[in-house]
């Protein structure tokens, strides 16, 4: 076989538009047939057998049934002639009889029964599994009656495959949705079981679940990590003279001011009451207690109001007392929070408003 190319004219007139000129339509390809090559290949034999033609006849099905009662006519025709040219011999029309019997029943078989059976055999298969791969089984090609039902089943099968894989999509779909929100919902109840509803601090479950890990971290990489608790001064006076309600906005404004001055990696978590906690991987103890001065002398201006309203000499304060893990020699979670809790509890001892380092020292802000 020749791969020809078959160009289009030359067009030599004037060209008017460019665009209809670069949009002309490409050299068209034609296939002619080699001789030769032809020749060469081997013909495709006829159908040696009769039977196999007959059950790939395309011949329609009404047809057929007309040809098949035609055929019974004609061997009827045909054994009543023999009878009357020999005379009334038995085994001879038995044995024509017989021979045409068997004939129509094989082309019957072979021309429209094969066909169906070959069909219904494929169906189950096909109707059980979604999947294409049984439906090329049909015999679609056919232009009788079975093609036509093979194709339509072909078609439906078809459809139900891809319904099936667009349900099948869906669930995924609506699995994923499901699934990302059952984590945020989960992410959502684990914050807020970790969090200070009011301050939005860490509670004591946040803090129990991170300063283990930090200790860990901490004597690995040889780092200090330093813990500072707060105790706010006067804090019950202000619940009992001016409510509870002004008791609350001063533990929000602590949390607040605290939060303002944290670094990145710090956290700060309320133990409950008017306690709280500031924890500084890799802090360092110098820094610590300016921080703690800093943030005393802002919570002073802000609470300044406040001491006008109490009764007596009180005064809204901080007592606060810091801790270093290596600074003093610690080596568990616990003794550190107990090292810290001392110190808050040395620097109220001391007149409160004051801070509390290893150092031993307590300073008035």
């Amino acid at each position: 076989m020749r791969l020809t190319l078959e160009e289009e004219p030359e067009n030599t007139g004037p060209r008017t538009d460019d665009r209809a000129v670069n949009e002309a339509p490409p050299p068209s390809l034609q296939l002619e047939a080699d001789p030769a090559v032809e020749d060469a290949k081997p013909r495709k034999k006829a159908a040696s057998n009769p039977l196999e033609a007959l059950r790939r006849d395309v011949t329609p099905l009404d047809q057929k049934v007309t040809w098949l009662a035609l055929g019974s006519l004609a061997a009827g025709l045909s054994i009543g002639a023999a009878e009357a040219a020999l005379g009334h011999q038995f085994w001879p029309m038995l044995v024509m009889a017989a021979v045409a019997g068997a004939a129509l029943v094989t082309v019957g078989r072979c021309w429209i029964a094969d066909p169906w059976t070959r069909l219904l055999r494929v169906l189950p298969g096909v109707t059980r599994e979604l999947d294409r791969k049984p439906a090329t089984m049909l015999p679609t090609q056919r232009q009788d009656e079975v093609g036509q039902v093979a194709r339509a089943l072909r078609d439906t099968i078809g459809r139900r495959i891809a319904h099936h894989h667009d349900a099948r999509s869906l669930r995924r779909t609506l699995d994923q949705r499901v699934q990302q929100s059952v984590r945020r919902a989960t992410a959502e109840l684990k914050g807020q079981a970790s969090r200070d509803p009011l301050t939005g601090a860490g509670n004591r479950r946040f803090l129990d679940e991170q300063l283990p890990d930090l200790i860990d971290l901490s004597l690995a990489s040889d780092t200090e990590l330093i813990v500072m608790a707060f105790d706010m001064d006067c804090f019950k006076q202000v619940n009992d003279q001016l409510g509870h309600a002004t008791g609350d906005d001063l533990l929000i404004l602590l949390a607040d001011l605290v939060r303002g001055s944290l670094r990145d990696d710090d956290l700060l978590v309320r133990l409950g009451g008017d306690e709280f906690l500031v924890i500084q991987p890799g802090g360092d103890l110098q820094q610590a207690e300016q921080f703690a001065q800093r943030l005393r002398r802002l919570y002073l201006h802000q609470t300044k109001h406040l001491a006008d309203q109490l009764e007596g000499d009180l005064k809204p304060n901080l007592s606060i007392g810091i801790a270093g893990l290596f600074a003093d020699g610690l080596n568990t979670d616990k003794a550190l929070l107990m090292k810290a809790d001392q110190r808050v509890y040395a620097a109220k001892n001391a007149g409160r408003g004051r801070t509390a380092t290893p150092l031993g020292l307590c300073k008035v802000a």
